[in-house]
């Protein structure tokens, strides 16, 4: 469901009353929200076009016949290069203001400069080129998971919208793992009335999955996909490949005893990332970035 800025700050300031710990977190969430303002209240989303239900339409059934994510029909000469650059000088400003750690000074410098252009930076999110991001990390002599973390963010008002007209026939007939709109390979699932679903914390999408998978290498044996569970919290437990060692967060909804803004779930559990670090496991990213993975490394 998509959420307005003015919903989401009424989430970050229940999340600051019950995760106290986490307020250095959220209150960069914050900053990037109001950042994030003007695209969100847009009906162009920091793009040339008009996103009615007819085009969402024909970019859904692109997508469908393709079995592409609708990231991928997102042409970057549609992107809007000033207000998109308005907007990302904003956010790393939040991030300076927050003496987040990582180049943001030349970051910034590069954008102001149009050195680093928006939609070179877009393209490696709306074009799925892993590769890509490293060459622009490279020469703008800035971090690569800060590059892809600031990429998303300027993406993720328009996956919203799309996230939120989105056919759930076509849903029901996605057969992979990755976000179906933005083409990311959520981290956080949900087990509805016995059923997997995953959450994507970019477009807030949720969308069924194999329950019997390993969502990033394809590994089906039983025997090797294994759960750890904390002692004090039944609720959310780490579901792990032990071919490939990568693991999601599950959150078990009759287990919960309050609702957690689908958003925040990766934020809200991270101590189930430090669980998982301690047994070795390693968390898929950078290509798949959040604020929450960014902000790890700062």
């Amino acid at each position: 469901m998509r959420r307005s800025s003015d919903e989401r700050i009424i989430d970050i300031q229940w999340a600051t009353k019950r995760y106290p710990d986490l307020q250095p977190y959220l209150e960069i969430h914050r900053g990037v929200i109001e950042a994030q303002d003007a695209l969100r209240r847009s009906a162009k989303k920091g793009t040339l076009g008009d996103w009615d239900e007819r085009t969402l339409r024909k970019l859904q059934s692109k997508a469908q016949e393709a079995q592409q994510p609708l990231i991928r029909y997102l042409k970057l000469s549609m992107i809007d290069e000033e207000e998109m650059r308005t907007v990302a000088i904003q956010i790393v400003d939040v991030l300076i203001q927050h003496k987040t750690q990582g180049s943001l000074e030349a970051l910034r410098q590069k954008l102001t400069s149009g050195v680093l252009r928006i939609r070179d930076l877009l393209g490696v999110v709306s074009e799925g080129i892993d590769g890509e991001i490293v060459k622009i990390a490279r020469t703008m002599q800035v971090e690569q998971r800060l590059l892809v973390f600031l990429a998303h963010m300027l993406i993720q008002p328009w996956a919203e919208r799309v996230a939120s007209d989105i056919d759930r026939s076509f849903l029901d007939r996605w057969a992979q793992s990755v976000c179906p709109v933005c083409g990311v390979k959520p981290v956080v699932e949900r087990t509805i009335g016995g059923k997997r679903f995953l959450s994507c914390t970019l477009c807030s999408l949720r969308f069924p999955a194999d329950p019997f998978l390993c969502v990033f290498c394809g590994n089906s044996d039983p025997y090797t996909l294994k759960s750890l569970v904390p002692d004090d919290n039944p609720a959310p437990r780490v579901d792990y490949c032990e071919k490939c060692r990568r693991y999601t967060k599950v959150i078990v909804k009759q287990r919960l005893k309050e609702e957690l803004p689908l958003w925040l779930e990766d934020l809200l559990t991270l101590d189930l990332d430090f669980m998982a670090k301690s047994a070795d496991l390693v968390r898929d990213w950078p290509d798949g970035a959040t604020p929450t993975e960014a902000q790890q490394v700062w």
